[in-house]
């Protein structure tokens, strides 16, 4: 009795975990936790999916569409681009900030697949939606809108995270990819 308990008590541990990382990965698959950019002392999308290095080789995470220096009160479109090898599934968030960790500018979605959330304490993050995880041919791209802030004077600093996932189900075998870019001012 005591012996198969103690070697039945493992497995059961293990099946709750499993159950209960297939429901948060369906939850993260519609949309990431807030404020989850590796900016300004944030986690990573690596808080829920670990296992692999951080930027692993073999993967690349981009924005484009950002100036090399940016125009006050002007609307730049950008693109997030996420590749990887055996990506099946990705997601993302992003947040534009001055120094001061304060919102720089604003963002709207242009294409289905993104979200923007303001945080509390008034940062937004764009986001994917589960319109928007797909992958082809082991890349995923997501497109928004960035308008800049109508005060052009001080630099605003984009940190992105994004998950490459295999789409097992676990948080096991998903690649973080992290990219920080800083767009001085005209």
């Amino acid at each position: 009795g005591e012996a198969s308990l103690s070697r039945s008590l493992p497995f059961a541990i293990l099946a709750a975990g499993v159950v209960l990382t297939t429901t948060a990965a369906r939850v993260l698959r519609e949309e990431p936790p807030e404020a989850h950019t590796g900016g300004f002392g944030e986690p990573t999308c690596e808080h829920c999916h670990w296992g692999e290095p951080l930027n692993a080789p073999g993967g690349v995470l981009r924005i484009d569409g950002l100036p090399q220096s940016y125009e006050a009160d002007r609307a730049y479109k950008l693109t997030i681009l996420l590749t990887a090898h055996e990506l099946n599934v990705g997601g993302f968030e992003l947040a534009a900030r001055l120094g001061d960790a304060k919102q720089a500018g604003h963002f709207d979605t242009t294409t289905p697949g993104t979200i923007v959330t303001t945080s509390k304490t008034g940062i937004e993050y764009v986001s994917h939606t589960l319109e928007g995880v797909a992958a082809v041919r082991d890349t995923v791209r997501w497109s928004f809108v960035w308008h800049s802030p109508a005060d052009a004077r001080q630099p605003v600093l984009f940190h992105a995270a994004a998950n490459a996932s295999n789409d097992d189900a676990s948080p096991l075998g998903d690649h973080i990819y992290t990219i920080t870019v800083t767009v001085s001012p005209r």
